[in-house]
């Protein structure tokens, strides 16, 4: 176990959101940007080390994420896939960091406590990554060892980073949870629509 001290979170929002057809960051759900409802489930769990990385749009992201009081990091080949993001947010990682949560921006569902418990369950002497699964499927976020940061940023980057995982045999453990949020993003206008209606499942 590690605490929220000794943790960041890279929250990836620089993509150009091309199935949506709109900038999803700051597109509302229950009246509140997506961007700022993921900060506020991560800010919840105690989490104050956030690092949201942009690229697309940043001029329009960027008084929001000033105004919510996080901080950000441009990446410039944002147009590239996503693990340039990725490398792009470890270069801001605090030293004193023992590992840290990589959260798509447009999952605003994951539940404050689905963090707590992934730190709960995280040992970084036995693992490298701990996967949050809700029943039988994989999600978000990951929680990654900082130990993984070099090999992350020397990756040239073919097939992402879940390439690099299986070709280093990262040491990966899923943990069981009964939050729906983790498997629930945000990639077309219905599922805007449906929002409210998803809220009331969770």
């Amino acid at each position: 176990m590690i605490s929220p001290e000794d943790t960041a979170a890279l929250v990836l929002a620089a993509g150009r959101s091309t199935r949506m057809g709109l900038f999803k960051p700051l597109l509302a759900v229950s009246g509140q940007p997506i961007i700022c409802r993921v900060i506020e489930n991560i800010r919840d769990a105690g989490i104050e080390k956030i690092r949201v990385v942009i690229g697309h749009r940043a001029d329009t992201i960027i008084p929001i994420l000033d105004g919510a009081g996080v901080s950000w990091v441009k990446n410039p080949h944002y147009r590239q896939e996503m693990l340039t993001s990725i490398k792009t947010g470890i270069t801001r990682l605090d030293r004193c960091v023992r590992a840290f949560f990589l959260q798509p921006g447009d999952m605003p569902f994951v539940r404050a406590q689905t963090y707590g418990k992934l730190l709960s369950g995280f040992d970084p002497d036995r693992m490298d990554m701990l996967r949050p699964h809700h029943k039988g499927r994989a999600g978000h976020p990951v929680l990654i060892s900082t130990l993984k940061t070099g090999s992350i940023g020397a990756y040239p980057g073919a097939g992402g980073l879940r390439a690099l995982v299986k070709t280093e045999q990262w040491r990966i453990t899923d943990l069981d949870c009964s939050d729906p949020g983790i498997r629930i993003d945000l990639d077309h206008p219905e599922d805007i629509e449906n929002a409210a209606a998803i809220l009331t499942r969770l």
